[in-house]
């Protein structure tokens, strides 16, 4: 259980600059807030197993946000950095005429 905690709030540490012990719960949304507490519950209770089944079950489509160096740069499906429609005109221009010369 301690490690569970551990790693916890090193994640809350590292990506929201949260103390576990006091968390500014403002930083996350209703369902997120839901899924917190219902993390720290099952810890509470001692099914460490399923809280850690819970935690390393998360895959791609889980992902809401990222952050590099500091600075979001995806949020709810959208690339906040990234001209995607200058991406697109660069793969039609540049790599499907190499692709299929």
């Amino acid at each position: 259980m301690r490690l569970i905690k551990e790693m916890l709030r090193t994640i809350l540490k590292l990506l929201f600059h949260m103390d576990i012990d006091s968390p500014t719960e403002d930083l996350l949304k209703n369902e997120e807030k839901e899924s917190w507490k219902r993390l720290l519950d099952m810890i509470h209770r001692g099914n460490i197993n399923e809280a850690e089944n819970l935690v390393f079950s998360a895959h791609g489509a889980n992902v809401c946000m990222n952050m590099a160096r500091g600075k979001v740069i995806y949020r709810n499906g959208a690339f906040l950095t990234l001209d995607l429609d200058r991406i697109k005109a660069e793969v039609r221009q540049y790599a499907l005429p190499l692709i299929f010369q």
